[in-house]
């Protein structure tokens, strides 16, 4: 990686990127795992789904860009950038090979205003992709044009309401936007209370539209995803060191795009979800503790007519909990703090499934089988962790799933993928200074 900077003057900015990323890894694409409840956990009698599985990943980044700000010690207020990205992926499994390359070239355009107590930022792109030969995506090319404006009206310290409005448009006759709008009351040191309503049409992937190998197919005749939601806020502190916090959101969508147990993408009828979590966190001088819970909820869901076993109403609970102690040590020339993380999943919930071939992610899954929607077992992970800072130098040491093999043979978080077992990660970093 490369970056150049240079001023001109203390209010505008040049800044130059160059980035390079590649990597290469053999992988299985997952497990077979007819029923996560007794699978066995062998490392050497699991049967992975591609026994050559392997993959190349290259990225190439160019990025030049002109920079406004007030002075040195301010965010930018506007900007000029233009950019250029390679992306290569090659991934090999026994049923197929899949390869993607494709060159984005982009220009972005944002400025930034602020008059009282008003602020607006404006936010403009345009990109075109084109895509190399033998690649999976079947279109040769495509143009994209993006614009965002945020607007935020803060009539005092304890009251803001803030807007945003977006659209998308693709020349592959697709057209998308997005509006939200919020109001807060409270600041970041006090009673803090946040209420966002948005709804949003979403247009389909290229990926979604165009793929085209022998194990998937794109649909060109996919439509857009409509969604609403409310989201909700809350921290409440409690003295100089308690702090209670809620979040909450409902969502309805129509339309969203999943991938058929026929290995083709396709719009579901609708679904509606509930989100909420909590929190209690406890931090003085010497100690920090915090329990939370997170839980979600399908309150209805609706496939097509041939994805019967996905029709099924889930419940998913992760309670989390960390004990941390800190100090001084060696006549205060280090900082210790030491403790504990533990995960909880009380409850058996219908996993998320990740398609390695496609970079994909689906909230719902079946097993290796087709037969019935794959739900993970209840587990329990415990992590702990010594972390020391000594003048510049910071030592983090993580004993993960350090209760592998006692009460459970192993866990999963997402089906097709069992987390890795009881290890030792030893992390430094230094900084060099003149």
């Amino acid at each position: 990686m490369g970056r150049i900077y240079h001023h001109l003057g203390d209010k505008y900015q040049i800044q130059g990127l160059i980035l390079r990323n590649e990597f290469n890894k053999n992988e299985s694409g997952g497990y077979i795992v007819n029923d996560p409840s007794t699978f066995g956990f062998g490392e050497f009698t699991s049967s992975p789904r591609s026994s050559i599985g392997s993959s190349e990943i290259l990225r190439n980044d160019i990025k030049a860009g002109i920079y406004e700000r007030a002075d040195t010690l301010k965010p930018e207020t506007a900007g000029l950038i233009f950019s250029r990205a390679r992306t290569e992926n090659l991934i090999r499994i026994n049923s197929d090979t899949l390869k993607w390359e494709f060159v984005t070239h982009r220009a972005k355009l944002f400025k930034k205003i602020e008059k009282g107590l008003i602020s607006i930022k404006g936010d403009f792109t345009a990109d075109y992709s084109n895509r190399k030969s033998g690649s999976a995506i079947e279109r040769n090319n495509w143009a994209t044009l993006d614009g965002k404006l945020t607007s935020e009206l803060k009539t005092s310290e304890q009251f803001k309401f803030f807007g945003e409005g977006s659209f998308i448009s693709r020349n592959t006759k697709d057209f998308g936007s997005s509006f939200s709008a919020g109001i807060q009351l409270g600041n970041t040191s006090g009673v803090n209370l946040k209420v966002i309503g948005s709804t949003e049409s979403k247009i389909p992937t290229i990926q979604s539209l165009y793929w085209q190998s022998k194990s998937y197919t794109g649909n060109s005749s996919l439509e857009n995803e409509q969604s609403n939601s409310v989201y909700g806020e809350l921290k409440l502190p409690i003295g100089s060191f308690w702090e209670l916090g809620a979040t909450g959101r409902i969502q309805n969508r129509k339309n969203p795009v999943f991938l058929n147990s026929d290995s083709t993408f396709s719009n579901a009828i609708s679904q509606d979800l509930l989100f909420s979590s909590g929190y209690v966190r406890f931090e003085s001088s010497r100690f920090e503790i915090e329990s939370s819970a997170a839980f979600e909820h399908t309150l209805d869901q609706n496939f097509e007519a041939n994805e019967v076993n996905l029709n099924t109403r889930d419940t998913k609970l992760w309670i989390r909990n960390s004990l941390f102690y800190k100090n001084y040590a060696f006549n205060r020339a280090a900082f210790l703090k030491m403790g504990i993380r533990t995960l909880l999943s009380p409850f058996a919930y219908e996993s998320q499934f990740y398609n390695t071939e496609l970079n994909y992610w689906q909230a719902n899954s079946l097993t290796s089988d087709q037969s019935q929607p794959a739900f993970v077992p209840a587990f329990f992970r415990l992590d702990a962790e010594l972390s020391a800072r000594v003048r510049a130098i910071m030592v983090v040491i993580r004993w993960e799933n350090a209760l592998d093999g006692l009460g459970q043979a192993g866990y999963f978080e997402a089906s097709s993928f069992p987390m890795p077992p009881r290890r030792l990660i030893v992390g430094i970093r230094a900084q060099f200074r003149n």
